[in-house]
């Protein structure tokens, strides 16, 4: 069975708890006390570092890459990187 058959995934849930946060503080008329870091290409320092990375701008790839991984994480040895694209939603309602 493959993976996206077995968990319900919601595209909505934001990949990081601190894009919830910024939003707080957006509708607060405020910024987040931390600055932001788009200037880090973590994709890009993996590499450098000799780690694999995959670059995933779909759901569907996203499911089938996740489908194909989940049959050798019992064999893999070496870490990977998955570099998802996402778009912010327009609204947030918490």
């Amino acid at each position: 069975m493959a993976l996206t058959e077995q968990v319900q995934v919601d595209q909505r849930l934001p990949a990081l708890p601190c894009a919830v946060m910024d939003r707080l503080a957006e509708q607060q008329g405020g910024k987040p006390p931390w600055p932001a870091f788009e200037e880090v290409d973590v994709a890009g320092l993996a590499e450098s570092l000799g780690c694999p990375v995959r670059r995933i701008d779909s759901y569907p790839d996203l499911c089938e890459t996740l489908d194909a991984l989940c049959l050798t994480l019992a064999d893999r040895t070496e870490p990977l990187v998955i570099e998802v694209a996402v778009s912010a939603d327009g609204e947030f309602r918490p």
